[in-house]
């Protein structure tokens, strides 16, 4: 905010997943006579793909259900750029003659400086200037590559920072015109108090005295009292003036329009507010077919349209297609499959690995880790294996689910029958025959076969054992944990140590060991808050938490000191400076001189042309 004492930029952030989520509560005020700058920031996923700003509305129809105008609209003179940016309109030199093609738009004032600024709203019929009015407005972000949206419903109150005027005496109050009568009673007696000169100049004083003392009469018997005001001024409230949207009332604590008014609070994007409750209509809706939710009217959309039936909606284009990925599915009982993968889903989403789908809805799945064997199938009611399905029996040990004479069947039709496939096996390292092939298997049948060099774990059913790293290859900084054979960053040779993200390396720093993002501090990219860095004994470079010290060459101990695009430059043991990162074939140009000549130098260990500016002499 220009010139206000609440100078500050409120950061609207964005997550990205499925759709695009905005979460903000509220932006700093327009003070009148200053100028106005908010800056909304996002964050998403992809930061190469860019986020486009607008403002909407709720749509309102009438009886004929004819669209009305919007009622939510920014304060005059404020607008919002696509690249997020709240300002009040500039105009350069916009006290020049009027005949000149300048000037300030509505809402604004020209200031002596010859910049617009925010103009006072106008008085009311008593001729009082509210003190606070507040302007509620949707604004709508837009990912370009997706064409994923999101709304947000915000506010900006116009504050007046000075004091108001006093109550005119024409609203009936007797106490400032008692004042003013008495003074002229008063003035009307001086002349008696000082009677000197002659008796012509005595008479005149006497004439004097007598119209102020009727003059003062008259003030006092004419108008009413004031003693129910103690105060001359207006008490003014920081709701008047405030028209609030319907359902909403105005807080007297902060004169912001809420849902339930004194002490509420702001309905989130797609709330209505009914009886001083937010009621979200679209809540509990789910989209699928890859279409993403427009809580604006509670539909489903590809883009900005929806997507008709047999259509899937394309993540990249945001456009509808004709799919036929679903040929050829067949899916489990409940589920059903979605044409835009072509994969089995419950409703919108796939069920996790032991769950299934019943009802629409993703549940435990009883026959979750059961694995039954020779022909025998898992009964959902009670995850036991049962031969001759549900209505069927578990079979005893040393028996085999099978047909009938050994012909072929349906499974309804198989018995459990004694089988001799395990007469004279031996089974060792805690694994048992099973009946169905004669096999020794780790936790019985349709457990595992453990190799040689292996013993089974009864409790897990796991065989344990064997060299799971021999054949794993591990990227720099990384070590093979041998219990799983994964590839992980820390511990002690994998044991304990985690699993890197996508695009995330291993850093070997002083105190430990971890994974962290990848970054280039030269154009920094980091979320907000962070900063990227250049770690000369881990010698990668990443993404940390922003340093306090946002001047340049401020004093510095580690590279945390310093903020955003500032390196830490120093000696063993010694304080250093916080100098900028540059691009080395810039050479002096690609750094401050201030406070001295400054040589982009390479930083050791670093990515070629990775350096930091550093005083040559």
């Amino acid at each position: 905010l220009s010139g206000a004492e609440d100078n500050a930029s409120y950061v609207l952030s964005i997550r990205s997943e499925r759709g695009l989520e905005i979460s903000t509560v509220s932006l700093p005020d327009a003070i009148v006579g200053k100028a106005y700058l908010a800056n909304l920031a996002t964050r998403v996923a992809d930061p190469t793909s860019p986020i486009v700003w607008s403002t909407t509305c709720t749509p309102r129809y009438n009886d004929q259900n004819e669209l009305l105008p919007c009622r939510q609209a920014l304060p005059p003179g404020i607008v919002l750029s696509p690249e997020g940016a709240l300002a009040s309109v500039e105009v350069s030199n916009c006290a020049l003659p009027v005949d000149a093609p300048v000037g300030c738009p509505e809402g604004l004032a020209c200031a002596s400086d010859g910049h617009c600024v925010i103009k006072a709203p106008d008085a009311d019929e008593s001729g009082h200037i509210p003190e606070r009015t507040v302007y509620s407005f949707l604004v709508r972000a837009v990912e370009t590559k997706t064409q994923r949206t999101a709304v947000r419903a915000l506010s900006i109150t116009v504050r007046v920072d000075q004091a108001l005027p006093s109550i005119p005496l024409s609203e009936g109050c007797s106490a400032g015109a008692g004042e003013a009568g008495l003074l002229s009673m008063v003035l009307g007696l001086l002349p008696w108090l000082h009677r000197r000169g002659g008796a012509r100049r005595a008479s005149r004083r006497r004439g004097l005295a007598l119209v102020g003392l009727l003059g003062g009469l008259a003030l006092l018997v004419g108008l009413p009292a004031c003693d129910d005001q103690p105060d001359l001024q207006k008490q003014v409230s920081r709701c008047d003036n405030v028209t609030c949207d319907s359902g909403l009332e105005c807080d007297p604590g902060d004169g912001m329009c809420k849902c339930g008014g004194e002490g509420g609070t702001f309905c989130q994007s797609g709330g209505v507010c009914t009886s001083g409750v937010c009621v979200y209509a679209c809540e509990g809706m789910v989209c699928d077919r890859g279409m993403s939710l427009d809580v604006l009217d509670c539909t489903c959309k590809c883009g900005l349209t929806p997507c008709e039936s047999g259509q899937a909606c394309d993540a990249a284009t945001r456009t509808c297609y004709l799919d036929t990925r679903c040929q050829g599915v067949s899916c489990a009982g409940g589920m059903s499959c979605d044409p835009a993968d072509g994969s089995c889903k419950c409703g919108a989403a796939a069920c996790p690995e032991g769950e299934v789908c019943k009802a629409g809805a993703c549940t435990a799945d009883p026959c979750a880790g059961v694995s039954c064997t020779g022909g025998a199938l898992c009964d959902g009611a009670d995850g036991v294996c049962k031969c001759g399905g549900t209505a069927g029996r578990a079979c005893s040990w040393g028996e085999l689910c099978s047909c009938p004479a050994g012909s072929s069947c349906q499974d309804t039709e198989r018995r459990c029958a004694v089988s001799a496939r395990c007469v004279g096996v031996v089974c060792s390292s805690g694994a048992t025959c099973d009946p169905a092939d004669g096999q020794c298997r780790c936790g019985g049948p349709g457990g595992p076969v453990c190799q040689f060099g292996q013993s089974c774990d009864v409790l897990r059913r796991v065989c344990l054992g064997g060299d799971r790293c021999a054949a794993v290859v591990c990227k720099e900084g990384l070590s093979c944990d041998p219990e799983d054979g994964r590839c992980k960053c820390g511990g002690i040779n994998g044991v304990n140590g985690e699993v890197c993200e996508t695009g995330d390396i291993c850093a070997h720093f002083m105190a430990a060991t971890r994974c962290v993002m990848s970054c280039d501090p030269r154009t920094q990219g980091c979320a907000t808050g962070e900063a990227c860095y250049y770690d000369m004994h881990a010698r990668v470079s990443f993404c940390g938490t922003q340093g306090p010290n946002a001047q340049e060459g401020s004093g510095c101990r580690t590279l945390a000191d310093c903020g955003k695009g500032l390196h830490c430059v120093q000696l063993p043991n010694q304080t250093g400076n916080c100098r900028r990162y540059c691009n080395v074939p810039d050479g002096a140009n690609g750094c401050p001189q201030a406070g001295g000549v400054q040589e982009c130098i390479q930083l050791e260990g670093a990515e070629e042309n990775v350096g930091a500016c550093n005083l040559s002499r």
